[in-house]
């Protein structure tokens, strides 16, 4: 018999026609309830159709398939009729195929008549069963312990041993005890039944029944034994499960007392059976609290859940080990019974030690810069945001400085991206290292640092302010064997009880840095308001709206070329320069400005134009992708992002060459991030992150990342030649980025040596000063 557990047969009539052309009887539940009651009352089923998109019929199949694990059953999906079709003849494949003697019914007849034997015998194989006969007790004896059977059916009255004498010998046999055994008689004594019911018989039949009530108790009593199959094997199987998984499982009673343990829970705490069986586990495995503290047993919070009855989804708190020390967990405890009958409790937990280092290491990388290891924007936002609520109390002073290297492009333009990194680098240990303990150094962007320097005297502020410009001049950079000096200028701001908001409090001191580089650099100043008006270079949004007003800005792009035929030219990154004068400002200055004032959305809208008005007036091969970075406000502003898409198509040009690049730090930063990546890919535009590699936890989820390529970190393409780690971390990158056919670019080729090392890598594109440099679009 099939069994279909469906809501609605619209749509499936094809089934039941497929079903009933091959003459399979079947039958329709629309409840769960309705279903398990027929298991109830019949024998196994043949096979189970169910729609699996309920999720209540989910939950039966679970159950259905522990105690039926032999019985095939077709889950109906959302799918195409064509490939459920395809599922539907392997499910009747299944059906038809034969069954072996083992998964039917098998029945020990003995009876000293053989035309009784040959009456029950009929009976019995027409109903289905597989039937060997014995003519007395001593024969039937020998052949139960010779083959394995369901049921043995016993005469009573048989020369030498009655029937009741074998089912007693059956039954102290260790082979023969689980022998279910019936006795047959011709008429009702109660002595005889009583004999009988004594020696181990389940039931007693009589000769004058009718056929139907033979074979109605036959029925019951081989369920009973496929039903006491079905719970061992369940039971073996998951006996087997608790045994496989890497999880610690143990069980507690309705009083709280452990009552198994799995070898996990014995290899993580380090502790045996009888260091466990029967004992409470706020004795042997959290006598402590998620503070480390020893806590009394009424106070142990598992201990109460375990008492009251309550469940606890992913808890986090502290396990001992045998030896005393404490290991961070995560568990679950799931009630046993139910709320009115409580059997007690199993208890579900894990190790998370790497896990918390894994997150501890994630938090770290959220708060700082992944070059310098300084404190990013976003953090030491925070941490002034603090100290400014602080110094509001307790009217003390504080200073804000606001550092900007001094022709740091030159040092790009002229050494390469990697000299520039490497001077940052230098910059932010100087820096560090001359900072009190009560100091916040931050890098804001490119070259622009800030240091918050907390209880500082007003006598102090002149000399602080040149402090930190004598260390920028002896930050020098060695580089190739020659040295090259560095100076810097510094701005500074005095935070009192007065002080502004965030964003006015590092305008001033961005502004006080152009006053003292108006002084011809290498200067220091302090805001002063009194001058504020004069120093145009600090009033951001007036020279950025005017730029994008008068057309001061200018899209660069870099070529991208094939890692197996470098001079082939396959994208090209682009991004954005603000002209003043004959100078070109890089982003990592302005952007922060222009999200500070609010204009960054027109800039994005800026950079798309003209990119568009370039592929239109070029007329550029249709297989060149260009890459450009946008603002993460831009990006998760669904109707803004799709104004620019649709500006992009609405152009004629082909949304695969256009990519939309992120960097990995931003995502920290850009909530749904992935969603909003789907969806630009669903239009056909490409996703690109930037700086991969950073991070441990990136590498783990790329697989599930809706992007088209990554761009390796220029600190691991730095030194490859002599960085094993760095060579074996791109591998890894590598071949994880090809299983989910995903390109990997790695940037700041700087020589000849540096291509031959990462292509021996097995990257896809390459881009660096070594193969070109940066062009005006």
């Amino acid at each position: 018999m099939i069994l279909v557990l469906l809501n609605d047969q619209e749509g499936r009539q094809f089934l039941f026609d497929e079903l009933s052309r091959q003459s399979f009887p079947v039958l329709m539940f629309e409840s769960v309830a309705e279903l398990q009651h027929w298991l109830e009352l019949n024998p196994e089923p043949s096979g189970l159709i169910v729609d699996f998109t309920t999720s209540v019929f989910q939950d039966f199949l679970i159950r259905f398939s522990l105690r039926y694990p032999e019985v095939p059953v077709l889950s109906l999906k959302r799918q195409s009729d064509e490939q459920l079709q395809l599922r539907l003849l392997a499910f009747t494949n299944r059906l038809t195929s034969p069954q072996s003697a083992s998964e039917r019914g098998r029945i020990l007849l003995v009876d000293d008549s053989r035309t009784v034997q040959m009456q029950y015998r009929k009976i019995l194989e027409a109903s289905g069963y597989l039937v060997d006969v014995a003519d007395d007790a001593e024969q039937g004896f020998i052949k139960a312990n010779q083959n394995k059977y369901d049921l043995a059916i016993i005469d009573f009255f048989m020369p030498g041993d009655n029937g009741a004498q074998l089912c007693q010998k059956l039954q102290s046999r260790e082979e023969t005890y689980e022998l279910v055994c019936a006795i047959l008689t011709a008429q009702y004594k109660q002595q005889v039944v009583d004999e009988c019911l004594k020696s181990g018989a389940r039931e007693c039949m009589f000769k004058n029944e009718s056929s139907d009530l033979f074979l109605t108790r036959v029925s019951a009593l081989i369920r009973s034994v496929e039903r006491k199959r079905q719970v061992e094997s369940e039971r073996t199987r998951l006996i087997g499960l608790l045994y496989s998984v890497a999880e610690g499982v143990y069980g507690v009673t309705p009083d709280g007392r452990i009552q198994f343990v799995n070898p996990a829970t014995l290899k993580l705490l380090g502790q045996s059976m009888v260091d466990l069986m029967g004992h409470f586990p706020h004795e042997c495995i959290h006598p402590i609290d998620n503070g480390g503290q020893k806590t009394s047993f009424d106070h142990c919070f598992l201990q109460q859940a375990y008492l009251l009855g309550d469940e606890l989804r992913d808890w986090r708190t502290l396990f001992q080990r045998a030896d005393g020390s404490l290991f961070p967990v995560e568990c679950s405890v799931t009630l046993l019974g139910s709320e009115d009958n409580n059997e007690g409790s199993v208890v579900v937990f894990r190790d998370i030690s790497e896990q918390q280092r894994l997150e501890k290491n994630w938090q770290w990388q959220l708060n700082h810069d992944h070059l310098t290891g300084l404190l990013n924007r976003s953090a030491f936002e925070e941490v002034l945001n603090r100290e400014l609520n602080r110094i509001r109390r307790t009217k003390e002073n504080s200073l804000l400085l606001f550092i900007d290297l001094d022709k740091f492009k030159l040092i790009n333009d002229e050494l390469g991206h990697a000299a520039g990194d490497q001077l940052l680098i230098n910059l932010a240990e100087n820096l560090k290292t001359r900072a009190r303990d009560t100091d916040h150094v931050g890098r804001l962007a490119g070259d622009e640092f800030v240091v918050l320097l907390t209880h500082v005297a007003p006598k102090e502020f002149t000399e602080m302010a040149e402090r930190y410009r004598m260390i920028l001049e002896e930050s020098n950079l060695f580089w190739e064997g020659k040295s090259y000096s560095v100076t810097g200028s510094v701005g500074a701001t005095i935070l009192d009880a007065f002080a502004d908001s965030i964003g006015e409090t590092l305008a001033k001191a961005d502004q006080a840095c152009q006053q003292a580089k108006q002084k011809g650099r290498n200067q220091w100043a302090i805001y002063n308001s009194l001058t504020e008006e004069q120093t145009e270079q600090g009033n951001w949004f007036k020279r950025l709206t005017s730029a994008m007003r008068e057309q001061k800005f200018v899209l660069l792009q870099q070529q991208v070329f094939s890692a197996d035929d470098s001079p082939r030219s396959v994208g090209a990154n682009c991004s954005l320069r603000l002209k003043e004068g004959t100078a070109l400002i890089s982003p990592a200055i302005f952007m922060s400005n222009a999200k500070r004032f609010g204009v960054i959305k027109n800039i994005d809208r800026l950079v798309i134009t003209m990119l568009i008005d370039f592929c239109q007036a070029k007329k550029s091969t249709a297989e060149q992708w260009f890459s450009v970075t946008l603002s993460t406000e831009a990006m998760s502003d669904e109707n803004f992002r799709d104004e620019l898409l649709s500006s992009w198509i609405e152009s004629g040009l082909a949304p695969k060459r256009l990519r939309f690049e992120v960097g990995e730090e931003e995502l920290f930063n850009f909530p749904q991030w992935q969603k909003h990546l789907a969806k630009i890919r669903e239009k056909g535009f490409g996703v690109i992150i930037s700086h991969f590699g950073m991070s441990s936890q990136s590498l783990l989820n790329l697989p599930q990342m809706p992007v088209d390529a990554i761009k390796l970190d220029s600190s691991l393409t730095r030194k490859l030649a002599t960085s094993m780690p760095r060579c074996n971390l791109i591998d890894a990158i590598v071949k994880t980025a090809s299983q989910s056919k995903v390109e990997v670019i790695a940037t700041h080729i700087e020589s000849v040596e540096d291509l031959d090392l990462i292509q021996a890598r097995g990257v896809d594109c390459v881009q660096g000063f070594y193969l070109s440099k940066p062009e005006v679009l």
